[in-house]
């Protein structure tokens, strides 16, 4: 075992001066430090400590006070510490899973606004002669009641898993018709939503050189949302001893809006696809100052919904017409963001 003993207290009789003992003690911090072996301790009251130390010093054993021993700590143990300041956090990296976030909670919370409309319509299917026959499906949308011009609207609601992709995404090529394999009619494959910041588009101050400065442009992102009976197939799959139970059981998990038949005949036609915009609400503190919110962290959503053109008697069919678009290609939206800039 290593111990740092003080030189002068290692050699002097502190037995007979206690004066001298205590400045001694006062000046151990600011004076030399010497090393030695320490051999032993043992309880001894005529030391003030009531133990004593016996040390091995320049090949000599020394009886010294305990107070007086530091354990030994080597120059190489001491390593230094240096503070480093890391990167600030990368606000680009939360952009892409935080819209896709509030596109999700978007479309849940503009189902739940639908609720009159989804209630007073009855989704239907057409029962083949043949009960195993299930696929394809052959659905449509009923009237329950009477309802005045842009009384119904119809949100592209799906609880399933994968009915949400990025208007890039290279699957979204597979949705963009129909499968005729999986459902009879023209019901609408998929539909467009977009995710943007509320940012003003105003413009930065002038700079020295007299010229407009640059827009300041919102954040953005598009999404397609396709019909989630599509997916039916892996349905009947999941449940292959029951699969007509298995089937009316996904008709609960998906809007009427990706039921409701298109047609051709202007007559019949008594819908249509139109994009709403709605604002996401942000968290409102209750109680706590915060700091006021960047416009960045406020959101508003555009959304393909169907909504009625005309009266709409109880017990008529729903129809949109073919002639709506289903959809914003990739070189749409780019033309619609520099239009907008």
């Amino acid at each position: 075992m290593q111990s740092c003993v003080h030189t002068e207290d290692l050699f002097e009789d502190d037995a007979d001066n206690t004066a001298l003992e205590q400045d001694s003690k006062r000046a151990r911090v600011s004076e030399p430090l010497l090393t030695a072996e320490l051999q032993q301790l043992e309880d001894d009251i005529t030391f003030t400590s009531g133990v004593k130390g016996c040390i091995n010093y320049a090949c000599e054993p020394h009886w010294v006070d305990s107070d007086l021993l530091a354990k030994f700590v080597p120059e190489k143990e001491k390593a230094s510490v240096k503070i480093v300041q890391l990167e600030p956090f990368d606000w680009d990296i939360l952009a892409a899973p935080a819209m896709r976030r509030i596109a999700a909670y978007a479309l849940d919370a503009l189902q739940v606004q639908c609720y009159e409309s989804v209630r007073n319509v009855a989704l239907e299917r057409f029962q083949e002669a043949d009960a195993k026959k299930i696929l394809p499906e052959h659905m449509q949308v009923k009237a329950l009641k009477d309802f005045k011009v842009g009384e119904v609207v119809l949100s592209p609601f799906g609880m399933r898993d994968g009915c949400l992709l990025s208007i890039d995404d290279p699957q979204c090529k597979k949705y963009e018709h129909c499968d005729h394999t999986l459902m009879k009619g023209k019901c609408v494959p998929r539909a467009w939503l977009r995710v943007q910041s509320k940012e003003d588009k105003r413009k930065k101050p002038k700079a020295e050189s007299g010229q407009e400065g640059e827009v300041a442009r919102p954040v953005r992102s598009s999404f397609y949302i396709v019909n989630p009976r599509f997916f039916v197939r892996e349905t009947l799959k999941s449940s292959p001893n029951d699969s007509t139970a298995g089937q009316l059981k996904t008709d609960l998990k998906f809007s009427p809006f990706w039921a409701v038949d298109r047609t051709s005949s202007s007559r019949d036609c008594n819908m249509c696809l139109e994009k709403m915009l709605f604002e996401v609400p942000s968290l409102t503190s209750l109680g706590n100052k915060m700091p006021s919110a960047s416009k960045k962290a406020m959101w508003n959503v555009v959304v393909q919904c169907a909504t009625n053109t005309r009266k709409i008697r109880k017990g008529e069919v729903l129809y949109l017409s073919l002639m709506d678009d289903t959809g914003e290609d990739s070189q749409s939206e780019k033309d619609e963001c520099e239009k907008d800039e």
